[in-house]
């Protein structure tokens, strides 16, 4: 038997099979890690990416409620008719001061809950356009409470104008967060 076994050594058939049995199973056993991980990977990429989505969506669909809630014409026009079905006369003081007023009730509380969501889904460059948005919001408020203040004085219009420039500035952050959510979830990554 031992003498045999020089024979089967030399066929280039069996040295070839028998070099090559451990590399390919090697291979086969990496590429099944490969395979496996990136079974388990599909799935959980794909319930992240809903979760990134439901996320970017609802922080989106609040951000749009607030800029159409505080829309500076829109609520003008509102207290001017408030005041005229109440059977109060016009006064521009007064009706700029009530529009203010309007203007800072409309709450951001649903813009920073969902922007909770935003910033721990991430990933950076999604959560710095969501910190533009939140902070955008923040100077919209306390552009609304300047408003108040300068209500009944000279400097009522440019309250005004402010709060409109920073309500159109508003308008632009909200459109690069929504390409920014939008390239992210687009992407292959």
């Amino acid at each position: 038997m031992i003498s045999a076994a020089p024979e089967v050594l030399t066929d280039p058939a069996v040295v070839a099979a028998a070099v090559s049995t451990p590399i390919a199973a090697l291979a086969a056993f990496v590429a099944g890690r490969f395979q496996g991980r990136g079974a388990y990977r599909g799935p959980v990429d794909a319930v992240r990416r809903q979760h990134q989505r439901e996320a970017y969506a609802a922080f989106l669909a609040a951000l749009w409620a607030y800029w159409h809630a505080t829309r500076w014409d829109e609520v003008l026009r509102y207290t001017q008719a408030t005041r005229r079905a109440s059977g109060l006369a016009p006064d521009e003081t007064d009706e700029r001061m009530h529009a203010f007023m309007q203007l800072f009730s409309v709450g951001p509380d649903e813009i920073l809950t969902t922007s909770a969501m935003v910033f721990l889904e991430g990933p950076s460059q999604i959560t710095k356009a969501a910190e533009d948005a939140v902070s955008m919001v923040t100077a919209l408020q306390s552009a609304a409470q300047g408003g108040m203040q300068s209500a009944a004085t000279p400097g009522a219009q440019a309250a005004i104008d402010n709060y409109q420039e920073g309500h159109g500035h508003f308008l632009t952050v909200i459109k690069m967060f929504n390409s920014a959510a939008q390239s992210h979830l687009n992407s292959k990554k």
